[in-house]
């Protein structure tokens, strides 16, 4: 491919590289050898995670959630008082169009790497395969790009 006058597009090089390449002095050539081959990354993003002194292998970024949930399972391993949780219900959507009921929200101090702060939580009573799962309101809060 030739890329040329500063342009982002590319041209097909149907001729051989030596003769355009004469042609075209100054112009920078790509082969089939430089191009670079996609790696498949469409693997969820696990973080680790600090939350009340307790380590979470499986942080979940998942930059279609909308807002942070963490499962009862996570909530009691983490010692928090149930009197803590806010009880304000909030109906969600699950796979396969199930509605969900959350159980409350707690803000709880969470450290990911360097980043540390006040997170709000939506406590859910259902099995997940992770230990939380940090979406929209994290990830924007942040400035983080997943």
């Amino acid at each position: 491919m030739i890329s040329y006058d500063y342009s982002i597009e590319c041209l097909l090089v149907d001729q051989p590289v030596r003769k355009i390449a004469k042609a075209h002095e100054g112009a920078i050539i790509f082969t089939e050898a430089n191009r670079v081959k996609a790696k498949c990354h469409n693997h969820s993003l696990y973080l680790e995670a600090v939350s009340n002194g307790v380590d979470f292998k499986c942080a979940l970024v998942n930059n279609d959630a909308s807002i942070n949930k963490m499962p009862y399972d996570a909530f009691k391993r983490i010692g928090i008082l149930k009197r803590r949780l806010v009880k304000q219900s909030l109906d969600m959507s699950g796979f396969g169009a199930v509605t969900l009921q959350t159980l409350g929200h707690i803000s709880e101090d969470l450290k990911v790497s360097k980043i540390r702060g006040l997170t709000v939580f939506h406590v859910i009573n259902a099995p997940a395969m992770y230990h939380i799962l940090l979406g929209h309101p994290w990830i924007h809060e942040n400035e983080v790009i997943p």
